[in-house]
């Protein structure tokens, strides 16, 4: 910028001319870094939303592998207060374990 400005400064004829390049110079800048900056928040944000399902599928699978379990229990005629003991499930939970 400083040497623009200096080569201005010494043309004054074709200041007008050579400021509106540096101008075009540093809307070019700027448009890049808009461009460069959205295009990395959409990589960062695809990157996080895969994290997030990621990490929500595998709760759902250690969910679903817990409830069989306890379902196999109670089938194999292990009673409601041990299967609650042993579990988090809540009473309304064991119920709800049959209604699939």
């Amino acid at each position: 910028m400083e040497f623009i400005t200096e080569i201005a400064k010494q043309s004054e004829k074709h200041e007008g001319a050579i400021m509106t390049i540096a101008q075009q110079i540093e809307e070019i800048g700027i448009k890049k870094g808009i461009q460069q900056g959205m295009q990395q928040g959409k990589a960062e944000g695809r990157q996080e939303g895969k994290i997030e399902g990621i990490q929500e599928g595998m709760q759902k699978g250690e969910k679903q592998a817990s409830m069989k379990i306890e379902r196999q229990m109670l089938e194999s005629g292990m009673d409601r207060q041990s299967v609650m003991k042993f579990t988090v499930l809540t009473d309304a939970e064991i119920s709800n374990l049959f209604k699939d």
